[in-house]
């Protein structure tokens, strides 16, 4: 049975200067299994869905008919498949691509003036720095950034290949903000997006201050977790809680894998009710 082919039929205006009507699906109507059959959990199986299955390849496996496979979603409350159903890793790769592009430039949280009378001085805390893609130049490349996070110090962009520490102290990334200001800062360290820094955490999972101060392991001044990261004391720290972009987007897409499946046996009585909902 195909999901939709029992919804109600209703009638809609295709053309309002015509008045013309048809008559189509009402695919806004919904439906889900109650709670007390989802809690019991002698109607279902527990299930970890492997890497590139499809909700019609398992469907045709457990209830031997790939239709049937709306039955699994509506059963997890999965609304929308492409977004609540595990992604492959290929597909998780070029998501990641799609979302992470370029690269991250972690940046001094000092930009100062490039030119004119106040060239070298600290730019004022209202000056903004980047509000929307512009063109920027690290060296002599010219690249594009897309964006700036300034609790990481994380400027995205692409048009740029190197990653890494800088090799001289003195690289910088220069640019003109939203006020037709040219300003600039140091570079600090460099890494492609898809891979930088999401967040930190603690054991629990909780999520930890970027900003908060740790001390290093060899004894020495408190430095903040973020600029920890970027620099050589990252060696020196046992663990500063990094989760990367990727592990981040890993462990929500690993997450969806574990669903429940309604025993075969009871699937003919289940169709059979959804059937008769909407009649």
């Amino acid at each position: 049975m195909s999901y939709f082919s029992n919804f109600p039929i209703t009638s809609i205006i295709r053309d309002a200067n015509e008045l013309t009507v048809v008559q189509a699906r009402n695919i806004l109507v919904r439906a889900k299994f109650s709670n007390y059959i989802k809690d019991n959990d002698s109607l279902f199986d527990d299930y970890l869905i492997s890497d590139g299955e499809k909700p019609e390849t398992l469907a045709h496996q457990v209830y031997g008919r790939a239709d049937l496979h709306w039955i699994i979603l509506l059963f997890n409350e999965m609304i929308n498949p492409y977004y609540d159903w595990p992604l492959s890793q290929r597909e998780l790769d070029s998501q990641l691509d799609y979302k992470y592009p370029g690269i991250a430039v972690y940046v001094s949280d000092t930009f100062v003036y490039s030119d004119g009378a106040k060239a070298e001085l600290p730019i004022l805390n209202t000056e903004p720095v980047l509000t929307e893609s512009t063109t920027a130049i690290i060296g002599n490349t010219t690249v594009t950034a897309l964006s700036y996070d300034p609790l990481f110090g994380k400027m995205v962009v692409t048009g740029y290949t190197n990653t890494g520490t800088p090799t001289t102290a003195n690289d910088t990334i220069s640019l003109t903000n939203s006020n037709g200001i040219k300003i600039k800062t140091k570079i600090i360290y460099t890494e492609e997006n898809k891979t930088s820094l999401h967040h930190f955490e603690d054991k629990y999972g909780n999520w930890l201050d970027p900003r908060g101060r740790i001390n290093p392991i060899s004894g020495g001044d408190a430095t903040e977790r973020i600029k920890v990261y970027t620099s050589p004391l990252k060696s020196t720290i046992a663990s500063i809680g990094e989760v990367s972009n990727y592990d981040y987007e890993s462990f929500l897409n690993e997450r969806k894998r574990n669903i429940s499946l309604l025993k075969a046996k009871y699937v003919n009585s289940a169709s059979k009710e959804f059937s008769d909902l909407f009649r």
